[in-house]
């Protein structure tokens, strides 16, 4: 029964981010149309005030007013952002500063937010000024054999399934242990009969893989950062897992690169452990 704003930043022309005034213009403009309202931005904007001023003040004595139900927005790919550096020092915190007002306003307790971000790219913020530490966090676990099977039959292979002990299946599980992003690209390119399943397993560390250009951009990112390379591969070149430093398993954790086994670090997947226990040592030597 709540009402929804759903934004997704993929949508947003690059130049919109250039600004953080036309950014959150856009911002209010677009939560305006979604909630069945028009838009008031240009009446309700005050130059002498501040952007980060304005779209709150928009929100609090426009939108939030004129329903009565709480109001869900939803911020898909949030991550885009990142590497706009002064969107980030500025909208983050500003998300920051809603959510400790709905404490102790009414009004502000009617706003719900909802931010989905991939965690690949580190942003640099002020413990007191982050959206990411308040509330609760929800993180994509991996698929479980079961899961991954009623993806299969989503994505309508059902050809995988029905070899003598879904051995073909279970094979590619292990490979991938799981990995949502990492199954989805595999299954659709298994619905457009490009590759068999053991081809994609055969193939899947290689530059003949379906999964060559994720696993160079992930080499790509750990070569950007020396220590980190050298703490992943020896990650992923003993076999029972090793002990890290807090920031080396932090940023590796989210790189998606590393699961913990109680106080030891090991690949996520046995393809990361392939891929990059030979494309690292090539590297370093």
């Amino acid at each position: 029964g709540y009402h929804t704003v759903t934004l997704n930043f993929q949508e947003v022309d690059r130049e919109i981010f250039d600004h953080l005034d036309r950014f959150l213009r856009w911002l209010c403009a677009n939560a305006s149309r979604q909630l069945g309202l028009p838009s008031k931005v240009e009446a309700m904007w005050d130059g002498e005030m501040g952007s980060k001023v304005n779209c709150k003040l928009y929100f609090e004595r426009y939108l939030l007013q004129e329903i009565s139900e709480p109001v869900v927005l939803g911020i898909d790919e949030l991550n885009r952002i990142f590497g706009y550096r002064a969107i980030v020092q500025d909208f983050l915190p500003m998300l920051r500063v809603w959510h400790e007002r709905s404490k102790d306003s009414v009004v502000w307790q009617k706003l719900r937010l909802i931010l989905v971000h991939a965690t690949d790219l580190y942003v640099p913020l002020n413990l007191n000024q982050s959206p990411f530490n308040v509330g609760l966090p929800i993180r994509l676990a991996p698929f479980t054999l079961d899961q991954l099977t009623t993806l299969a039959h989503r994505y309508g292979v059902h050809a995988i399934l029905h070899d003598r002990f879904g051995q073909a299946l279970r094979s590619f599980y292990h490979l991938i242990n799981g990995h949502p992003y990492l199954a989805g690209l595999a299954f659709y390119t298994l619905r457009q009969g490009q590759m068999t399943l053991s081809q994609i397993v055969s193939t899947a560390a290689t530059t003949e893989g379906i999964y060559h250009h994720h696993l160079q951009r992930c080499l790509a990112m750990l070569k950007s950062d020396p220590s980190i390379a050298t703490s992943y591969h020896q990650v992923v070149t003993h076999q029972h897992g090793i002990s890290l430093n807090a920031i080396a398993s932090y940023k590796l954790d989210s790189l998606g690169l590393i699961r913990f086994d109680r106080t030891l670090v090991k690949p996520s997947c046995e393809l990361y452990r392939l891929y990059f226990s030979y494309h690292l040592e090539v590297w370093e030597s």
